[in-house]
């Protein structure tokens, strides 16, 4: 897997958009693409704290892509100071794609999972 994240022009607002891939606990991948609220330095520090723990807790549950969401929508805004995000989780489970969520990560507001 290759890719590439050009920085922005000299003056330009820094965004919260991500992407990232891991391996998780069972050696199968996980893919997101996501977007945090804002344009500036607090949306890039908010942007890393999500995909980090986005990235745990994907790696720590084998439950469905779905559920992590849910438990990162849980715990987004008692420890960050994200206000609001969007993204979509993959986890690839063999040679095709498996399971993916999208979710809109609003307080109080669920997105159906798929």
């Amino acid at each position: 897997m290759a890719a590439r994240h050009q920085p922005a022009p000299a003056g330009s607002q820094v965004g919260g958009d991500w992407y990232d891939a891991s391996t998780l606990r069972e050696g199968r991948l996980a893919l997101v693409i996501g977007d945090i609220v804002g344009h500036d330095l607090t949306a890039a520090a908010g942007m890393a704290q999500l995909q980090g723990i986005l990235r745990s807790l994907a790696w720590d549950h084998m439950r469905p892509t779905g559920a992590v969401v849910d438990r990162l929508d849980g715990v987004m805004h008692a420890i960050t100071t994200v206000p609001m995000a969007t993204l979509v989780l993959a986890r690839l489970e063999g040679p095709d794609t498996g399971p993916w969520t999208l979710a809109g990560l609003v307080p109080g507001t669920r997105l159906p999972c798929f």
